[in-house]
């Protein structure tokens, strides 16, 4: 299963911030995650310190994932 297919971990809207507020109550780590569900850990991190907006490719779809942008709409 990629990662486009996955539910979002968190509900939209998200920031920065409480997504890793989010990973640390897990007790998890950003690269568990990326290996977890099959993507790129810089990613991840870029999204979180603002490097990344998520608007493309793999960033566009980790955002969606931590609820850091809005889900596509499915077609009708």
């Amino acid at each position: 299963m990629t990662t486009s297919e996955k539910t979002p971990l968190l509900p939209y809207p998200q920031t920065p911030a409480s997504v890793k507020a989010w990973i640390r109550e897990q007790g998890t780590s950003q690269s568990a995650l990326a290996k977890q569900y099959g993507f790129d850990r810089r990613t991840l991190a870029d999204l979180l310190r603002g490097k990344l907006k998520g608007q493309r490719d793999e960033a566009y779809t980790v955002a969606v994932l931590f609820g850091l942008r809005k889900p596509p709409r499915a077609k009708p």
